[in-house]
């Protein structure tokens, strides 16, 4: 049959289908009365044989559903509504080029997009995208979105990027994590939490058990599997396992070294939350096996009397005061604990709720003086609880709204607002990233509307519909303590993307299983094959043309707290000195939650033409234990490259 249905409904009924999702992850494709279970006859071949296999291992009716979904995809009238966006986009970005400075606005340069793609053709999504002290990313998730359809659902593909090497198949290499018996294949740690050891591990707790779309009536279920890998070996290792799955949680790295974990679905596939709150203590050498233990007991959340359970990946920070802060993205999500003790015991105090949750928004350290930054801010998110209480599955639009909490005022709770001019987004985002940057600024990239049931501009549906104007970067004044305005990037990224600071001063943006640069008849192509891009800040143009760079020339390897050290420096002209220095902790962000980075200015004791006398932060509650990416910056600010240094 014809379908005759409006624009916005073809571009609303584009795949509404969802990866990871705390909300129901799959909804039906819109059906009007008395229009028939099967969107017409099947036409080619290989549309009749998908179809048998789909009734036979998903019903009649969910094999009806994704016949209906690709129908509408294919019609040319979906494909046209991304088009129109992304021409909006870039006829703004030729505006900004032409009339900007970039010294104001950064730009995403020409030829600054790339293929994520191995020599032998593997790929991934950056779902999850950690900066390794070897100077490598490390990207992981699927090969392909799972719901195309019948996808790979029970593996997980993990490549390397090296930069130095560029951005052609031969700067990738295949990284896959361990072989899991129940599978045979890569282990399933999508949708895990992903942060950073003492000497350089990545830690990987938790992963995707079982997948909606395969268990009808089921919710998504965590993997119980630990998992650490060595950037300088290169070699993944399973630790212990967890008591329990976790989907969507979120990994706390503490000043004494160890791991609290803490949220995600359990194992059951009910919809539970996991209840407990696990530690993990790392092995002495990086090939071998750390443990797990229990804080509090099992079940310690939730309880009469105990911390709540909380939201998917709770946004989690280490304090100057000494003490963890568990910040959102739900209002009951205020609390802290203090050090936990040789032997685990929760000590904790409720706090102020936030005015309203902020699901899917991002949350940072605000950058701030030697002493550590107090303050944690919320930005964008959706308030999804409301939107459930108020009519179930209805849309859980983003705003634009920033919320900060300051740790020295903790009974005053968070502060809100609205107003751009203090200090709120321009845009409403969700499913956005927020990267710290030497200079002390920041920059907002990607994000979306949330989720949009009707879909976005883009043609998108759900959580990764979105508006040509979230494109554009935003990107935050230390001095003003606002946002402004910079230039759009290439593809829209919005649920699954991620974004993080390079050590030569570059932001790299990844990510988004969905939305893609392909349209017309390689539009599939959106669903497996991810692309990188790369943003240039203010910082490294004068006008608009390059800046001229400081150079870090050496640098102690370790240092330790309050240890006042020299750093060779040149300043790239004589009006142009090397005036401070800064430590930035890498990455390591996932579902807009990003579990490791932390911005460190450090204190200067003398300086000359060639050298910089600093004192490395005070203790480990300001800056703790780890590599740290250590930039120089000059009078104008504009940062060196990196050199890592690890703090011990």
């Amino acid at each position: 049959m014809a379908l005759a249905r409006p624009a916005l409904a073809l571009i609303v009924a584009a795949v509404s289908l969802a990866l990871c999702a705390p909300a129901q992850a799959h909804h039906a494709a819109p059906r009007a009365a008395g229009e028939s279970l099967w969107p017409g006859p099947a036409g080619s071949p290989s549309e009749r044989l998908l179809r048998e296999e789909e009734t036979a291992a998903l019903g009649v009716e969910h094999a009806a559903e994704h016949a209906r979904l690709r129908a509408y995809q294919r019609d040319p009238r979906w494909r046209r509504a991304l088009e129109r966006a992304t021409a909006v986009a870039t006829r703004a970005r030729a505006r900004l080029a032409a009339s900007g400075r970039l010294d104001r606005t950064g730009r995403w340069p020409d030829g600054g997009e790339f293929d994520i793609r191995t020599p032998d053709g593997t790929t991934t999504f950056a779902t999850h995208a950690v900066m390794l002290p070897t100077g490598k990313v490390l990207w992981y998730s699927i090969p392909s979105h799972p719901d195309r359809p019948l996808g790979p659902r029970h593996l997980a593909v993990a490549v390397l990027w090296d930069p130095s090497k560029g951005t052609g198949p031969g700067s990738f290499k295949r990284m896959n994590p361990p072989i899991d018996p129940a599978t045979g294949q890569p282990v399933n740690i999508w949708c895990s939490g992903n942060s950073l050891l003492a000497d350089g591990r990545v830690l990987v707790t938790g992963g995707n058990l079982m997948y909606t779309v395969e268990s009808p009536g089921q919710k998504f279920a965590g993997l119980n599997h630990v998992y650490t890998f060595d950037p300088f070996s290169e070699r993944w290792k399973r630790q212990p396992d967890m008591l329990h799955g976790r989907w969507y949680p979120t990994n706390l790295f503490m000043p004494d070294g160890r791991t609290l974990i803490m949220g995600g679905l359990d194992e059951r596939g009910y919809g539970d939350k996991n209840e407990d709150l696990e530690l993990f203590t790392p092995s002495r050498s990086r090939s071998g096996r750390g443990r797990i233990s229990l804080v509090g007991g099992a079940g310690v959340l939730g309880d009469a009397g105990r911390p709540p359970v909380g939201d998917y990946y709770p946004h989690m920070f280490w304090m100057p005061s000494g003490r963890g802060l568990i910040a959102g993205p739900w209002t009951v999500d205020t609390w802290w604990f203090s050090p936990l003790g040789k032997s685990p015991k929760l000590r904790w105090k409720d706090l102020p709720n936030a005015t309203q949750s902020r699901v899917w928004g991002t949350a940072v350290l605000l950058p701030g003086g030697p002493d550590g930054s107090h303050q944690v801010e919320q930005l964008g998110g959706s308030d999804k609880p409301k939107a459930d209480s108020t009519e179930p599955d209805s849309d859980a639009l983003a705003t634009n709204s920033v919320s900060v909490f300051d740790e020295r005022h903790a009974d005053a709770g968070w502060n809100d607002t609205a107003s751009v001019r203090r200090g709120a987004l321009h845009h409403p985002r969700s499913h956005a990233n927020t990267v710290l940057l030497p200079d002390g600024s920041m920059v907002e990239v990607g994000g979306g509307w949330g989720d949009k049931k009707d879909g976005g501009e883009n043609g998108a549906p759900n959580q990764w519909a979105a508006a040509p104007f979230h494109l554009t970067t935003e990107l935050w004044s230390p001095r003003s303590k606002t946002w402004r305005l910079g230039p759009p990037q290439r593809e829209f990224r919005t649920y699954h993307s991620t974004a993080l600071l390079l050590p030569d001063g570059r932001v790299v943006s990844a990510g988004d299983d969905y939305s893609g640069r392909f349209s017309g008849a390689e539009a599939e192509r959106n669903f497996t094959q991810d692309s990188a891009e790369i943003f240039e800040p203010p910082y490294l143009f004068d006008g608009n043309a390059k800046a001229p760079r400081p150079k870090l020339r050496s640098a102690p390897a370790r240092a330790t707290w309050a240890e006042t050290v020299r750093l060779r420096v040149k300043g790239a002209r004589t009006d142009r000195p090397v005036t401070r220095a800064v430590l930035v902790a890498p990455s390591s962000v996932t579902h807009a939650v990003d579990m490791n980075q932390r911005y460190v200015p450090l204190r200067v004791k003398g300086r000359d033409k060639r050298t910089l006398t600093v004192r490395m932060p005070g203790d480990a509650d300001i800056a703790p234990p780890g590599y740290y990416m250590l930039f120089v910056l000059d009078r104008s600010g504009t940062p060196s490259v990196a050199r890592w240094v690890r703090l011990v």
